[in-house]
């Protein structure tokens, strides 16, 4: 197989078709395709192609903070360790570095061998290793607490330096990306209305941009304070707003997630040990 024959770029609404044939050959109840409209819209779609056939996509996201997230890689079965996944990553670092991001992140099973491989060569390095849980909401009464932060000043004074982001390295799960938390995130997350806190306890809480589509759970990510009380809250905020789960993850081996393991929240299976990759990318000078 050639790999100079691979043509990298943006996805668009021509390439609809190939790409749902891409994803049913790739992975079997492929979830790519209800979210597939959306991808190609955002203009986040990365392709490549070889002599007009699609083998391979990479989702990249902006981060809270203006880091980049790699997300829903698929491979042909025909074209996988044959360059595909590193030609796609280096276009997105390219991307990432012109759109002013530092760094660019992802994350793989520990079990999955051939991606960690495949990443560790393009220059991408462990940073850090969660666990993803999860918890069915709507047994709690009564109302949260849980006020969301119109300003980021005093949230970030709690959070920084926090038990809670000692335990991750810095690193937190925010919507469906992984950020390193700092000012700028806190920022951004304030003005998207997406930072709580209860007393001195700080937190993460979302939505889910996918959950129109798979009624998704609650995305909670405590930041500071007393772990206990604010899954508690996040609890009773689900139940408020109509979420059946509540789903987060935390540090291997770190209390808080021990915390959360004696309050009932259960590791989802393909969470079980989620390694996060990061790596810098040169901002562009153009």
């Amino acid at each position: 197989m050639n790999k100079a024959r691979f043509e990298v770029r943006v996805a668009t609404r021509a390439d609809k078709r190939e790409i749902l044939s891409l994803c049913r050959r790739a992975v079997r109840r492929d979830y790519v395709p209800m979210f597939l409209d959306e991808f190609i819209r955002d203009g986040s779609l990365f392709v490549a192609f070889d002599q007009g056939r699609a083998v391979g996509i990479v989702n990249y996201t902006r981060c809270l903070g203006g880091d980049g997230w790699l997300g829903q890689a698929r491979t042909d079965p025909d074209y996988r360790r044959g360059g595909v996944a590193t030609a796609i990553v280096r276009a997105c670092c390219r991307h990432a570095a012109v759109h002013g991001a530092k760094y660019v992140r992802l994350w793989s099973l520990r079990t999955n061998t051939p991606a960690q491989i495949t990443v560790k060569s393009i220059g991408f390095r462990e940073v850090a290793v969660f666990r993803r849980l999860m918890k069915r909401a709507g047994r709690r009464t009564g109302e949260s607490h849980l006020i969301v932060q119109r300003r980021p000043e005093g949230a970030w004074r709690l959070a920084r330096g926090s038990e809670l982001l000692r335990e991750s390295s810095g690193y937190a799960s925010m919507g469906t990306e992984f950020v390193k938390v700092g000012p700028k995130v806190f920022s951004e997350a304030v003005a998207a209305k997406k930072l709580a806190r209860v007393g001195d306890n700080v937190c993460y809480i979302d939505d889910n941009v996918w959950g129109d589509k798979w009624k998704a759970p609650l995305e909670f990510t405590g930041l500071a304070g007393d772990v206990g009380l604010m899954l508690d809250e996040a609890e009773r905020f689900a139940g408020m707003k109509g979420k059946r789960e509540v789903h987060t993850y935390f540090a291997v081996g770190s209390k808080s997630l021990r915390t959360a393991r004696r309050k009932g929240y259960k590791i989802v299976d393909w969470g079980k040990e989620a390694v996060l990759f990061e790596k810098s990318v040169r901002p562009s000078r153009a």
